[in-house]
């Protein structure tokens, strides 16, 4: 009997074994492969595409037109890739393939229309005058639209020897205001803005106190954590809690020099081998490999004659190195860049590199202070004795048929087609041109 019954044992236990594996079996997680190809942005000659793949494991292919291949990326993977020497105003069909060993080969496509050559470079222009007294100084410039802008920088109010700190465009009219900062800094000179939401600006002092502006009211932050002793110039805000300073000219001890940085709550400092003055700190993401990109330069005064010098700083690392830059007599005083593959300086003359390598040296007559940019094909430079012009995405234009006589501009911004540049006039005055692309 206890022979028998040992017997059945062993022989229901393979079908015991086989039960539970097929319940296993039903409960595995089954994975869908998900892939996503979306249009980022377009030039005249450049397209730049955002892939997406949850899988695990396999590659995507991404097609040109069916049968030129751009790219081939291991998945999973979450970036952008750039597709060049493209013809413009021509419509591309981008499709991505994910192959690997299973039966489903998920698939997407996506349509990009590159710009036109004669496009995007025509303005019809309108000046004002936003300040007529003397002593000014415009530091920056920020569009909401082509009915709202705000100018920031020193404005001398001679009625009470006093200064105003923003000057608000309301799509009509300028108005001067004294930015609010509380008890954290009552001298309030802004040198910093940026926007928080569609409709909510807050405005950075030159000791790193912040306010908020909404609805026509100032709402003071408070104190940023441990403000530091020296007085700032120039910096570069992600947000609220990633910020990047250049100290002003005369707080500057050079070789080595620094920056300043504010992130989430604590102040820290990086050196870099550097003998002239720090300008023009300008930052963003590179988006081929998701970190923080910091850019700076350091330049030269009346009283200094070093050579010039680009820096990149990289937060997340905490590394900083030099990009290449053959022109070190030519000063830089603005820099700005667009997927870390066109960088844009200008000084002594307007400069541009597709690669960080090879520089093109434009307008070399010129004193340009400022170079912004709205994306690939939305650049505009300004500078000294009305130098203004446009870069559509593969040529630059020189408008030399405007309102004014003679102005210096010290900043400028764009915003879709909308294009302001401030600056003064020779006699002192503070004047602001409005441009609206056709």
């Amino acid at each position: 009997m206890i022979k028998l019954n040992v017997i059945i044992l062993f022989l229901f236990i393979p079908i015991i074994l086989l039960f539970g594996l097929a319940c296993n079996d039903s409960e595995l997680e089954v994975i869908t492969p998900k892939l996503q190809l979306s249009l980022d942005d377009v030039g005249t000659t450049e397209s730049w595409l955002k892939v997406y793949s949850s899988t695990p494991y396999g590659k995507v292919w991404i097609l040109r037109n069916n049968s030129i291949p751009i790219a081939v990326l291991n998945s999973p993977i979450d970036t952008i890739i750039e597709d060049i020497h493209l013809l413009p105003g021509q419509t591309y069909t981008y499709n991505a393939i994910l192959l690997n060993d299973t039966p489903e080969k998920p698939t997407a496509t996506v349509k990009a229309t590159m710009m036109d050559t004669v496009c995007c470079n025509y303005f019809e222009w309108e000046l004002d005058t936003i300040s007529t007294e003397n002593y000014n100084w415009p530091f920056g410039v920020i569009i909401l639209n082509d009915s709202s802008a705000f100018v920031w920088g020193k404005f001398y109010n001679n009625i009470n020897d006093t200064f105003y700190t923003v000057i608000q465009w309301n799509g009509g009219t300028w108005s001067k205001k004294v930015s609010n900062y509380g008890d954290c800094d009552s001298s309030a000179v802004t040198i910093g803005g940026f926007v928080a939401n569609q409709d909510e600006l807050w405005f950075v002092s030159q000791i790193g106190c912040r306010t908020r502006y909404f609805n026509n009211t100032w709402l003071p932050f408070g104190t940023i954590p441990v403000p530091p002793t020296i007085p700032f110039r120039q910096l570069w805000v992600k947000n609220l809690d990633f910020m990047v300073f250049t100290p002003s000219l005369e707080s500057q001890n050079l070789e080595p020099n620094k920056i300043i940085i504010y992130q989430s709550g604590s102040w820290s400092e990086v050196s870099v081998l550097a003998k002239n003055y720090l300008y023009s700190p300008v930052g963003g993401t590179n988006n081929r490999v998701g970190n923080n990109v910091v850019l700076f330069s350091a330049s030269n005064t009346a009283t200094t004659n070093y050579k010039t010098k680009i820096f990149r700083y990289q937060p997340d690392f905490n590394h900083t190195d030099e990009i290449p830059w053959e022109h070190t007599t030519k000063n830089i005083y603005s820099l700005w860049y667009n997927r870390n593959s066109e960088l844009f300086a200008c000084g002594d003359g307007v400069f541009m590199t597709r690669d960080g390598h090879v520089w093109e040296n434009y307008f070399a007559d010129v004193k340009a202070t400022c170079v912004a940019g709205d994306g690939a094909n939305n650049v505009a430079v300004v500078g000294e004795d009305s130098f203004i012009a446009f870069y559509n995405g593969i040529r630059w234009r020189r408008y030399t048929d405007l309102p004014y006589s003679f102005p210096n501009f010290k900043t400028v911004a764009l915003k879709d087609k909308f294009i302001l540049a401030v600056g003064n006039l020779p006699t002192g005055e503070t004047i602001a041109l409005r441009g609206k692309r056709r």
